[in-house]
């Protein structure tokens, strides 16, 4: 939250509202903030228009930070230990008829807490859409882990279920194991892969 209240405070004074808007529908922008607090402290874009003083990097991240902190006060109490990343970082699963309101709890999957961010191996990647908001806009569909020296070892899980169809068990059943960094279980070997089978499907010509 403190890089999203600096890139404001940084870049909404120098640029129209269309510029400005533009830049922050785009990811790859955010790096030319990283690239200026990391290399331009003094640059005249941390000055604020709206003030009489000279702002530097230190002072737009010291305000920015004040600024986050006193967000999620407002948002979720004063105890910091309530300031939990899934109370931000939510993912929801659209279906195209959930988006009819007395069909979305059938259809829709989520929201849920995520882990991850945009730049850690747990990839769940969110866009700029607000002080609060880091809703999951996308990440790892499907996740396979497979070790040829013990090939009955390998894993693989999908991100939502097996199922198209929502009324059934299987719609939503790989979520807890994807979210959770899990794999199902792979295996060649029929005496391992038919203890929980629960049936049999034959295909004929």
């Amino acid at each position: 939250m403190t890089l999203r209240a600096a890139w404001k405070l940084t870049f909404e004074d120098d640029l129209s509202p269309k510029l400005y808007a533009l830049m922050v529908e785009t990811a790859y922008n955010y790096a030319l903030l990283d690239r200026l607090i990391a290399e331009v402290p003094d640059a005249r874009v941390f000055d604020r228009k709206d003030t009489p003083g000279v702002e530097t990097r230190d002072d737009i991240i010291a305000r920015a930070f004040k600024e986050s902190v006193a967000r999620l006060a407002a948002a979720f109490g004063d105890d910091p230990v309530e300031w939990w990343w899934g109370k931000l970082h939510k993912l929801t699963f659209p279906h195209p008829l959930g988006s009819v309101s007395a069909l979305s709890s059938t259809f829709n999957v989520g929201p849920h807490p995520m882990p991850g961010a945009l730049e850690v191996p747990f990839a769940e990647g969110f866009n700029y859409e607000g002080d609060l908001e880091f809703s999951v806009r996308y990440g790892p569909a499907f996740r396979m882990i497979h070790d040829f020296g013990a090939e009955d070892d390998g894993g693989m899980v999908v991100d939502l279920g097996q199922s198209g169809w929502a009324k059934t068990d299987y719609y939503a059943n790989g979520f807890r194991s994807w979210r959770e960094g899990k794999v199902w279980k792979l295996s060649m070997d029929k005496e391992r892969y038919s203890k929980n089978a629960l049936g049999t499907l034959t295909l004929a010509p």
